[in-house]
């Protein structure tokens, strides 16, 4: 693989991990809303943020790889 689509790969593997922060962020907060009001979480809404988090800490593992390669390329 080329060092530009090494490059290209990272830079993908980094846009799909801040889709997922943003995704995080938007589960916690509708957790955070419903507690401010004084209701439960629910257990969708614990799970989706769960889920999120887990799909991000696998996305920046691929990333953390991508970017090694990339550097042990040079």
């Amino acid at each position: 693989m080329s060092c530009v689509n090494r490059v290209d790969e990272a830079l993908r593997l980094l846009d799909e991990a801040m889709a997922l922060v943003e995704r995080v962020e938007e589960s916690i907060g509708e957790i955070a809303a419903a507690a401010s009001s004084g209701q439960p979480a629910s257990r969708g809404s614990l799970y989706a943020a769960y889920t999120y988090i887990v799909r991000l800490h696998d996305k920046l593992a691929q990333l953390r790889n991508a970017i090694y390669n990339l550097a042990s390329s040079e």
